[in-house]
């Protein structure tokens, strides 16, 4: 049963590992087929016109509405991770649901454990994205705003720079909640999780391309 279990978690992590490689690569080669590399585009047209018009307003409404984005985000996160760890450390943590969703799968405490163990990470992991989202977005807010000595072009490349660091870890940030999707399938056994892993696959693959 555990070599079962073993062939469906590595074909859901192969599933997905191997989409975002691919992803990845046609990033790199023909960003403008990817809605990532179409808002980087857009963000940096958005510096551009802030700098040149020097729109302070706009700059830090915009900032703030990504900021409240990225705090209730990184907020939710810990607070899941928070349950999933005092959940581990409850008295009865198995329930019987889990084990009757169950197939093909093993049933060992330890696994389900272990499952619980890599779903709090996860949160963890993304909390730690969110956060350092919300860091860049006060950097991009203080560059734009500072009068600097330094040419415009300078100015607008710094800022251009911040602001992808920062959409770099709320996308991030996303793909953690996003993975947690099928770690949490995983808790009903491995069919569910490589189903989670199939059905994640095909909505990322629409979602991180331009139709």
């Amino acid at each position: 049963m555990m070599n079962l279990e073993a062939v469906f978690v590595a074909s859901s992590i192969a599933l997905v590992l191997g989409y975002h490689l691919h992803f990845l690569r046609q990033l790199r080669n023909t960003p403008q087929a990817t809605t990532v590399g179409l808002a980087r585009k857009l963000r940096r047209s958005w510096v551009a016109a802030i700098v040149e018009r020097r729109d302070g307003i706009l700059a830090i409404q915009t900032l703030r509405n990504w900021s409240m984005s990225a705090s209730f985000m990184a907020s939710t996160a810990i607070l899941i991770a928070a349950a999933l760890f005092g959940f581990l450390f409850s008295a009865d943590k198995t329930s019987a649901l889990v084990h009757e969703f169950n197939v093909m799968g093993s049933q060992s405490s330890s696994l389900l454990t272990v499952k619980f163990i890599l779903l709090a990470v996860d949160f963890l992991a993304t909390f730690f994205s969110f956060s350092m989202c919300l860091r860049y977005y006060n950097y991009v807010a203080l560059m734009i705003n500072t009068p600097s000595d330094a040419p415009e072009e300078r100015t607008v490349e710094t800022s251009v720079e911040y602001l992808e660091r920062a959409a770099s870890h709320f996308t991030l940030g996303m793909r953690g909640y996003y993975f947690a999707i099928p770690l949490a399938a995983w808790l009903f056994g491995p069919i569910w999780l490589l189903a989670g892993s199939v059905a994640l696959t095909i909505a990322l693959h629409r979602h991180d391309h331009i139709v």
